[in-house]
């Protein structure tokens, strides 16, 4: 088995029946037509995806002396370290996680997960055609604004039936005001 990753390394697992959001990213297959986890977990629409440890012999996952379980992070400002975030084909999102948890200080190793929300990364020219229609109309508000489109974005929420967020990936993600961050661990 190998030894759990710092920050996700909790002495204790729980076991937590209503599910909570972490923060995780993806590659898009866009041949498939799938998100695809970088160890090359494919993650089908609307499906559960239930744990298995694929490092050494059986055993239910997530375990504590090992790292296998589904990964999701606090903080999405986080996710740079552990995902190609400036890459245009990584998506990253929500999603919500339940059943047996090892928590740590940077996320979670859970049992159970399924896609929550989406962020896409627009590319430059939809990025400068979006800032050409703020100059020309000289629109102030929100930072994912209706009219920054993406056509991985478009293709992405067709098939998984999420909410889908484009977005400049080069502004910072940040975690919603609303959401309660305060889960055990």
């Amino acid at each position: 088995m190998a030894r759990p990753i710092s920050g996700f390394d909790s002495p204790e697992t729980k076991l937590f029946v209503e599910p909570f959001i972490g923060w995780r990213g993806w590659q898009w297959d866009a041949h498939r037509q799938r998100l695809v986890s970088f160890n090359s977990e494919v993650w089908n629409p609307g499906d559960e995806l239930h744990a298995r440890c694929i490092v050494g012999s059986y055993h239910d996952a997530p375990a504590l002396d090992c790292n296998c379980g589904i990964f999701s992070m606090k903080d999405p400002r986080w996710l740079a370290n552990h995902v190609p975030v400036e890459n245009r084909q990584t998506v990253i999102g929500t999603i919500k996680i339940w059943g047996n948890i090892v928590g740590g200080s940077k996320g979670w190793r859970a049992e159970w997960a399924m896609i929550d929300a989406l962020y896409v990364p627009c590319s430059d020219a939809e990025i400068e055609q979006a800032q050409l229609m703020k100059f020309m109309y000289d629109i102030d508000g929100d930072k994912t604004p209706a009219y920054l489109q993406s056509a991985m974005a478009d293709a992405i929420e067709e098939v998984y039936g999420v909410t889908v967020y484009r977005h400049d990936p080069r502004d910072e993600m940040t975690m919603p005001n609303e959401w309660d961050t305060d889960v055990p661990f």
